[in-house]
């Protein structure tokens, strides 16, 4: 294994350098902004997240809510099932055409528990399925 020289770690440095200067110069004109949207998505906290197929999924938080759908080529916020319990603190994934919860948490503070079972969300049909303990 060859050992990196002072040169060598000037070198790195210099190049990152360079290429965080270029990164930071392409960013510099991106800017967050607040659109207005068709309907609107009810307040959360401790949600998930995630895209399926162009659409965003917004699910789960304190209490039981519906998943909200915000479709980008509408910009549309659609309300559809409630979650089958409460579910916070987790980051859905996407598996074929289902969103996975996993690992989530249940109940309230201070008393939380993980949740027994994975629930699986299938945004065509607008069901959710208890999935495996």
């Amino acid at each position: 294994m060859k050992k990196i020289t002072p040169l060598s770690l000037h070198l790195i440095t210099f190049f990152c350098l360079i290429v965080g200067l270029e990164l930071q110069a392409q960013l510099n004109n991106y800017r967050w902004t607040t659109i207005e949207t068709n309907g609107h998505a009810a307040g959360r906290h401790e949600n998930g997240f995630v895209e399926y197929k162009g659409q965003f999924y917004l699910m789960g938080g304190r209490g039981i809510k519906p998943v909200e759908v915000y479709s980008p080529e509408t910009n549309t916020w659609t309300s559809k099932a409630k979650s089958p319990m409460e579910i916070h603190h987790f980051q859905p994934v996407v598996y074929g055409d289902a969103i996975y919860v996993i690992g989530a948490m249940t109940g309230r503070y201070p008393k939380e528990l993980p949740l027994e079972n994975v629930w699986i969300y299938y945004p065509e049909k607008d069901k959710w399925q208890k999935g495996a303990g």
